[in-house]
């Protein structure tokens, strides 16, 4: 049997795995796909290994529905942090390890946790996606995403054209994950077809990716509106982001074999 966790930061959902008290090997990428499953699993946009780590106490990996595996998760990040701070591993701020890198994580006011996500890097503006006319961002996260800038979000048919974006190998040889987003002033309002995943009620490190195209050569702190749930994100030197928002234990459980 195997302890897990759901939890989900504003709608973006995970079952995660105490691998730091619990020495557990599987085939995760298969196990991915199993629990994730709405109907035949637990259901969840991801699953999440937290492991002891090499340049930090604490690493994570996340493995999305279809059992690969994502560079980074940002709501995954603040759930990990839930998860140490509810086994008592940490009590304060702390390092994550994630895809070779180190991420620090401070609980901040109202149960929420602020996380430096890292350099949001433009890897190209006004590009041709090759239909509807649409032309966005290309925002690299640690992961891929495709910003595109809408005059009504909610009128997107994201579940068309997500996928055909996300599969665009000629411009994502990985893939991409996929955000439409209107801006007004320092708010901005986003929806997401997440890489591997579809449709997910929010996307940290998209959020991100989002404010730094939003925010252009600016420093600039912006309000994102996911449908899960708002984030803060503020943009600092040297497009160094930072994330703060919540995330809340859905319930325990374990996982049979």
């Amino acid at each position: 049997m195997i302890p897990f966790s759901k939890i989900h930061g504003i709608g973006n959902d995970f079952v995660c795995l105490d691998l730091v008290g619990n020495a557990i090997s599987e085939d995760w990428a298969r196990l991915a796909k199993r629990v994730c499953d709405r109907h035949f699993g637990i259901g969840a946009d991801g699953l999440i290994l937290v492991e002891p780590g090499n340049l930090a106490a604490f690493r994570m990996r996340m493995f999305n529905p279809d059992g690969s595996e994502a560079e980074m998760c940002g709501n995954g990040t603040r759930c990990v942090a839930l998860l140490l701070t509810n086994a008592g591993y940490v009590s304060g701020g702390f390092e994550l390890e994630v895809s070779g890198k180190t991420h620090r994580i401070e609980p901040a006011p109202n149960g929420e946790f602020r996380v430096e996500m890292g350099r949001a890097r433009v890897v190209a503006s006004e590009v041709d996606l090759k239909f509807e006319s649409l032309r966005g961002w290309v925002v690299d996260v640690g992961n891929p995403h495709a910003v595109i800038f809408v005059d009504d979000v909610s009128a997107v048919p994201l579940e068309t054209w997500g996928p055909l974006i996300e599969n665009d190998l000629t411009l994502f040889e990985n893939r991409t994950n996929v955000h439409f987003v209107t801006r007004q002033s320092d708010e901005l309002t986003m929806r997401t077809w997440e890489r591997g995943a579809g449709v997910t009620l929010a996307c940290g490190s998209g959020a991100c990716a989002v404010a730094r195209a939003a925010a252009g050569e600016i420093r600039h702190g912006f309000l994102v509106h996911l449908p899960g749930g708002d984030l803060t994100v503020e943009m600092g030197e040297q497009e160094q982001m930072a994330m703060t928002g919540p995330a809340e234990l859905v319930f325990n459980g374990t996982l049979a074999p």
